[in-house]
């Protein structure tokens, strides 16, 4: 082997190390950001599925004011990435935007009653009637019955399904 057949050898097979480097490089990047996205959907179905059970719990429970809250922490921390990262169609905006902002709005109608108790029954039984309505829509709907909860939850699922590749057996 001459020296310029060596050097060719040489200089090619670092080229290729170098574009292998990078293509797995690209490849790990691509796999964390998928993982990322994931967890980013999961995190919002999980606090819609609390914040819905939360919901339908207050419905039924018959305290006017109890010490919980709904979950909408996922709202605030992983919402804006699915945004900028281009995975949410208008409709897709609309129904989460929807529901989080109703679940804060049950949130503080909560923490205006609280406030109320013992000061002033007519505010204590105005945000009672507020929180009931808002509580109506964040809960499953019934056998028939559509509520933002099940859009929300729907968007979420469908995305689950189709953008991370990930299958929910039970909701087949």
């Amino acid at each position: 082997m001459d020296e310029f057949t060596a050097w060719t050898l040489g200089v090619v097979s670092t080229a290729i190390g170098v574009v292998l480097g990078f293509a797995l490089t690209g490849v790990r990047e691509m796999m964390n950001k998928q993982r990322e996205i994931r967890g980013h959907w999961f995190a919002l179905r999980a606090d819609i599925i609390r914040a819905g059970a939360g919901a339908r719990g207050y419905l039924q429970g018959g305290v006017k004011v109890p010490a919980g809250r709904l979950p909408i922490r996922s709202y605030a921390n992983n919402y804006p990435s699915l945004l900028m990262n281009g995975l949410l169609s208008e409709q897709d905006i609309e129904h989460l935007s929807r529901f989080f902002d109703n679940a804060e709005n049950y949130n503080r109608s909560l923490d205006y009653a609280q406030e109320a108790i013992g000061a002033n029954a007519d505010n204590l039984d105005r945000e009672v009637k507020r929180v009931i309505l808002k509580a109506q829509k964040l809960a499953a709907g019934q056998e028939g019955e559509s509520t933002q909860y099940d859009a929300a939850l729907g968007v979420v699922n469908n995305h689950i399904r189709q953008r991370t590749g990930y299958q929910l057996l039970w909701l087949w």
